[in-house]
């Protein structure tokens, strides 16, 4: 793997590590979710190709960019220059690749790092939006509600979180 690779890696493992070592026995749910982010850090979560097609270089520069930034705000613009691509073509060819466009893949991470988060009770709903690129936490919770169906502390509450 890639040296970019570790740096993304690093966190999600060291959170594992943690919630192994530490909680006996560990919260299912927050093992659920951390292996689901790092499955998304790996490319597995953002689905193969739609083209059957080998990822390209630059489009894996784009996901690890992404997993590596998502606590602040990223434009499409930014992703096409980490591709070398115009704004139009990257858009086209990333949902080419993943069947979703890359604003849409983006929230999909941030939600998904959410839902981790909101598993510690200890952390503000404010905080976490915070954590994933969001600076107005209205904002953040009307994102999430239409995204998870229910508010973050709606979501938090639930029985399992």
């Amino acid at each position: 793997m890639p040296a970019d690779g570790d740096r993304t890696l690093v966190p999600f493992l060291e959170m594992l590590y943690e919630e192994l070592i530490a909680h006996s026995p560990a919260h299912p749910v927050i093992l659920q979710n951390i292996v689901q982010i790092l499955a998304a850090s790996l490319g597995r979560a953002g689905g193969e190709p739609a083209d059957s097609g080998a990822i390209p270089d630059r489009l894996r520069r784009v996901r690890r960019h992404i997993a590596g930034n998502l606590h602040r705000r990223i434009g499409q613009e930014e992703l096409a220059g980490v591709a070398g691509l115009s704004n139009s073509h990257f858009s086209v060819i990333f949902t080419r690749h993943f069947g979703i466009s890359p604003v849409h893949y983006l929230e999909r991470q941030r939600m998904s790092l959410a839902a981790f988060l909101l598993a510690d009770r200890q952390i503000p709903v404010f905080e976490v939006a915070g954590r994933v690129g969001y600076s107005d936490p209205l904002y953040f919770s009307r994102r999430f509600t239409r995204h998870f169906g229910k508010s973050p502390r709606a979501f938090r509450q639930q029985p399992g979180t």
